[in-house]
C-alpha cells in the first residue's frame, strides 16, 4: 500500500545538551542518527543506517510541484549505510562526509562497494552565481571481476572475468540525485585487463553497456582469427580514454591489445540516442597478413583514399582492415572501409 510506504516510525530521545539520539523505520530507511537540536549549519548530523533507498526517496515519475532541495539547507554530514539502494542497484558499506561551504557543501568522501567492485570519490554541491545549482564529482571505480559487476547490477554478462581500473571527472547542473547522461559533462580513463568479451543478445532482454555491444565481431565481422569463436573474444589489455556533454560522447584513444588481434577505435557514441558513429582499426597478429598495400571494397582504387584516411585521421593502415561502426546500440551496422590484401607490395592506381 502506497499509505503505508509513507508511513515513518521515530523514537528519538534528547540529551540535556540539546542533542537528540534517533531510531527511524520506515519503508525507505531504517537506522539510527544524532544531530544537535538547532540543525543549524555549523552543527553535525550523523547517521548510521542499515538500509536506506536512496531513488524511491528522492527520485519521482511525477515531479509535481516540488522544490528541489538547496545544498545551503544541510549542515556538516556524516553518513553510513550498509545497504543503498538505487532503482535496482545494490550497495553496501556506503560512506558520506560533508563540510559546510560559503554557497554549498563539499563533498569530502564518498565510497561505496559493488559487486565486485569499489568507489571512492570525492566533489562538491553548489548554488552558483546565476540561481543555479552544479555537482561535481571525481573519483575511482575499481572491480576484481567486470562481469560479476555488471551481472550485479541488472546488466546482460558481456564480459567474463576482466580486472577493472578508472578514474573520472563530472559534472552537472543540478542536484546529486539528478544525474543523468542528458546532463552530465565529464571524462574518464579505464583498463580493462585479462577478459573475455562474451556474445550476447541485446534482443534477450538484458541491458547492455553500449559499448562493449560493437564487440559482438564473432559473428558480424570476417576475422580469420583462431581466438574469435562464437562464444567470445578474449583479450590482454583494454585501455581508453572517453568524454561526455550532455549526451554526446567522444571515445579515444581505446585501444585493444589480444593474442588474436590488436583493434583501435575512436569516434562518437550516443548515450542518449544510443547510437555509434565509429572508426575500428584491426590489426590482426598473422605473419601473412604484414602488408604494404591495401584495397577499398567493392574494388576501387584507393592510393590517394589510403593515404587521405592516413593523413586525416593520423593512423598507419600498414597491414589494417578498417571499419566504420553506426547504427544503434542494438543492432550496429559495421561495414569494412578498407581492407588489406595479400601479395601488394605497392597501392593501386
Amino acid at each position: 500500500d502506497s499509505n503505508e510506504k509513507k508511513l515513518i516510525q521515530v523514537h528519538a530521545d534528547r540529551s540535556d545538551k540539546r542533542v537528540w539520539n534517533f531510531d527511524v523505520q520506515s519503508a525507505y530507511m531504517a537506522g539510527k542518527g544524532v544531530f544537535d537540536e538547532s540543525l543549524s549549519r555549523d552543527t553535525d548530523i550523523t547517521l548510521d543506517l542499515n538500509n536506506i533507498d536512496l531513488h524511491a526517496m528522492f527520485v519521482s515519475s511525477v515531479k509535481g510541484d516540488s522544490q528541489p532541495l538547496q545544498p545551503t539547507d544541510f549542515p556538516s554530514l556524516h553518513w553510513q549505510a550498509e545497504n543503498v539502494l538505487w532503482d535496482d542497484w545494490h550497495f553496501t558499506d556506503v560512506v558520506l562526509e560533508t563540510s559546510v561551504q560559503e554557497h554549498g557543501m563539499a563533498i569530502e568522501k564518498l565510497s561505496l562497494k559493488g559487486p565486485a567492485m569499489t568507489f571512492d570519490a570525492d566533489g562538491s554541491w553548489m548554488n552558483l552565481w546565476n540561481g543555479s545549482q552544479e555537482t561535481a564529482v571525481k573519483g575511482t571505480i575499481k572491480s576484481a571481476n567486470l562481469g560479476d559487476t555488471l551481472t550485479g547490477l541488472g546488466f546482460e554478462r558481456s564480459l567474463d572475468r576482466c580486472e577493472y581500473d578508472a578514474v573520472f571527472n563530472s559534472k552537472w547542473p543540478a542536484e546529486p540525485y539528478a544525474l543523468s547522461w542528458a546532463n552530465m559533462k565529464g571524462e574518464t580513463s579505464f583498463q580493462m585487463n585479462d577478459g573475455e568479451i562474451l556474445e550476447v543478445d541485446p534482443g534477450a532482454g538484458g541491458r547492455i553497456l553500449g559499448l562493449l555491444n560493437i564487440f559482438k565481431l564473432a559473428n558480424r565481422l570476417a576475422f580469420d582469427f583462431d581466438d574469435v569463436t562464437r562464444k567470445g573474444f578474449s583479450f590482454d589489455k583494454i585501455k581508453g580514454d572517453f568524454e561526455f556533454v550532455n549526451g554526446d560522447g567522444s571515445l579515444k584513444n581505446f585501444d585493444v591489445s589480444a593474442a588474436a588481434a590488436d583493434i583501435n577505435m575512436f569516434g562518437s557514441v550516443g548515450m542518449v540516442k544510443h547510437d555509434y558513429g565509429l572508426l575500428m582499426r584491426v590489426k590482426p597478429h598473422t605473419d601473412s597478413l604484414t602488408f604494404a598495400g591495401g584495397i577499398l571494397l567493392g574494388g576501387v582504387a584507393v592510393g590517394a583514399g589510403l593515404a587521405l584516411i592516413q593523413k586525416v585521421f593520423d593512423i598507419s593502415l600498414v597491414g589494417h582492415t578498417v571499419y566504420s561502426v553506426t547504427g544503434s546500440w542494438d543492432d550496429p551496422i559495421i561495414e569494412k572501409i578498407v581492407e588489406t590484401k595479400p601479395d601488394v607490395d605497392e597501392y593501386d592506381f
